[in-house]
């Protein structure tokens, strides 16, 4: 129950997911990709040549 009232939720089915190595290379992939832009938008270009 909730300050607006009660709220009813049908759950019509449920389906068990596994992680195989397709769907884990995937998500690591994902994950570097991620990191990476984030380092990628960290970097800070020095120039010494004066």
């Amino acid at each position: 129950m909730t300050s607006k009232g009660v709220h009813l939720i049908l759950v019509e089915e449920i389906v068990k997911l596994e992680l195989d190595d397709k769907l884990r290379s995937q998500i690591m992939s994902d994950l570097f990709s991620g990191w990476l832009k984030g380092e990628i938008g960290e970097v800070e270009i020095v120039n010494n040549l004066d």
